[in-house]
């Protein structure tokens, strides 16, 4: 049973719309690597400002700033493709003490990515969905999966010698080329760039999945037998879970809700709907069917 996980790094969480999960990722047997560019973080979907500097005392009025930072800005982001996930925390094998920890049982994300609790939340094996991803992923570009960081940016731009993930070098531009210096500065600051957030992010406890050098298309990856289970909201309709149990019932997969219960969150574990092996049993019939 998914309640019983003792290993914090075996899942991975998905917030999302019931419909989106019914209509297009289980209907389809397939998650959409977003585009970076479309995600809610302003860091992320905004331009970014390079300035631009020099270790050869060129002329730097030479050089349009706004034009390059443009190009750059597009250039790492446009075949970007990205897929965002919760977290565990370090759970400590007390299944009632680590919902708390569970990255399925967060409210916020559950209000802000979950349809205000009326969404669901897919759970996928990590390891095995890792393994989907690079093997679908687009030929000829990176994947790259890790922990997002989180720390607030220096407001004012950090000259003590250290990383300027925001800083355009035009010596190594001149020498390299446009295509070249692009590649060269996101094997540099590929962490900073893609793989940080702001504090006040902490709480998602993220980790993501960045696909680079994806076309222009959508990506679509085709999740397999990554999928664990589906964890439902506590004001998802049943008219909805009971659709979305239906046309996954041929899945190994598990189902469970969350209810809240005096600000905490608790198992539905009563609701005979979410046993396994229930169909076709005397049980079955339990079932108020909407």
């Amino acid at each position: 049973m998914l309640q019983f996980v003792t290993d914090a790094t075996r899942c991975v969480y998905h917030y999302t719309k019931s419909t989106t999960a019914r209509d297009y990722i289980l209907a389809s047997g397939k998650l959409l690597l977003s585009s970076y560019a479309k995600t809610n973080d302003p860091k992320e979907s905004k331009n970014w400002q390079f300035d631009i500097g020099t270790n050869e005392t060129k002329d730097l009025s030479k050089y349009d700033s706004k034009e390059i930072s443009a190009w750059l800005t597009s250039t790492l982001k446009e075949t970007t493709r990205i897929a965002c996930f919760a977290q565990d925390d370090k759970l400590s094998g007390d299944f009632i003490g680590d919902l708390f920890r569970r990255g399925f049982s967060r409210p916020r994300m559950w209000d802000q990515y979950g349809e205000q609790h009326q969404g669901v939340c897919l759970i996928f094996d990590k390891a095995k969905l890792d393994y989907q991803i690079r093997r679908h992923a687009p030929a000829g570009s990176q994947v790259v999966a890790a922990a997002v960081n989180y720390v607030d940016p220096p407001v004012i731009r950090n000259f003590d010698g250290g990383p300027e993930p925001f800083a355009i070098n035009v010596d190594a531009l001149d020498d390299l080329g446009r295509d070249a210096y692009a590649k060269l500065h996101l094997q540099h600051y590929m962490r900073q760039l893609f793989f940080e957030k702001m504090m006040d992010w902490r709480d998602e406890k993220e980790f993501r999945w960045a696909v680079f050098g994806a076309p222009d298309s959508e990506t679509f990856v085709p999740f397999e037998d990554s999928l664990l289970g589906i964890m439902f909201g506590d004001s998802t309709p049943e008219k909805t879970i009971q659709d979305i149990i239906d046309m996954t019932g041929h899945l190994d997969i598990e189902y469970m809700g969350l209810k809240w219960r005096n600000s905490g969150p608790f198992y539905d574990g009563g609701n005979l709907r979410y046993v396994r092996g229930i169909k076709g049993t005397a049980w079955e019939a339990k079932i108020k069917r909407v």
